[in-house]
């Protein structure tokens, strides 16, 4: 929706605050410089007719020189909702991003009858739009905060017990690991043409979660993790039995993957912030990386 013309309103303690705003792709829409081009009218207007079925919270009236609606041709349009109030219900500075959109035609030079067989049914999400963020979120937490503590546990402390099937189980788990995330990187850009597709992209405050989530993902998934493997492997191809210490670069593949896994749990948190999770999800994601923490140290 970059550049779209949005007007977003609430119900405060003062009655419905409603603002016009430029949309500004992933991010949370500027406020519209100028006089507004909209008044706020009494809803439902006696003099427009809306389908079985419609709910309005509040209404607006624009004028025809504003440009906004074609008034010669059929014009589409898109809704969207959140069920989060905004912090501050007095103010139009912020608010959350949506958690339902859909879209609709209205053709306004045929008396303003709206295409009622075009307007979709909206839930938590558009019917005809798939949940790749969430299958994005899954994939980098099954990846990251369960399969990689679990190679690292079997690497560290689990030598002993499984002889030389232990670097099986390492790099089996860490294989499975670099394909779950190539699929949730695959699953960001899925959602990124299905958004050009639906024309919605969700608005979404710019905020330092966003950029650094964005920045370490990226260095990760092209630098870090392709170096980490392939050290792995060099690794293994220079051991010997007959060594009598542990040489340098085994050491630098020990703290590489260390590093990486921290920045991994560290940029999953980012993500949730970022996508405004639901605070009891972060509280599970907090917990669950203590209690992964308490389990090393305790066989440390």
């Amino acid at each position: 929706m970059r550049a779209s013309t949005m007007f977003v309103g609430w119900d405060s303690p003062n009655g419905f605050l409603v603002s016009q705003r430029v949309g500004a792709g992933h991010d949370i829409p500027e406020l519209h410089q100028g006089e507004p081009q909209f008044t706020l009218i009494p809803t439902p207007p006696s003099y427009v007719s809306f389908p079985a079925g419609t709910k309005l919270k509040f209404s607006i009236l624009i004028a025809d020189d504003a440009n906004v609606i074609n008034t010669k041709m059929e014009s589409r349009f898109i809704f969207a909702f959140s069920n989060t109030p905004p912090k501050d219900p007095t103010s139009v500075e912020s608010f959350p991003m949506h958690d339902s959109f859909g879209r609709f035609k209205l053709d306004v030079s045929k008396s303003g009858d709206s295409t009622a067989s075009e307007l979709p049914v909206t839930h938590d999400k558009d019917k005809d739009s798939f949940d790749y963020v969430s299958l994005h979120a899954w994939l980098m937490f099954c990846a990251w905060a369960v399969l990689t503590p679990a190679a690292i546990f079997t690497a560290r402390y689990l030598k002993a017990s499984l002889s030389h099937r232990w670097y099986n189980m390492h790099k089996w788990l860490m294989v499975l690991v670099a394909l779950l995330t190539i699929f949730a990187y695959f699953a960001l850009i899925a959602n990124k043409k299905q958004e050009q597709k639906l024309h919605a992209r969700h608005g979404r405050p710019r905020t330092f979660s966003r950029s650094a989530h964005k920045f370490v993902g990226k260095t990760l998934v092209f630098f870090a993790i392709p170096v980490q493997i392939a050290l792995g492997f060099v690794i293994n191809h220079l051991f010997r039995q007959s060594r009598t210490h542990v040489p340098w670069w085994d050491r630098v593949h020990w703290w590489v993957g260390r590093a990486i896994a921290f920045l991994t749990l560290l940029n999953i948190f980012w993500g949730l912030f970022y996508f405004q999770a639901r605070s009891w999800v972060i509280f599970l994601y907090i917990c669950w990386v203590i209690g992964g923490a308490g389990a090393f140290w305790w066989f440390g």
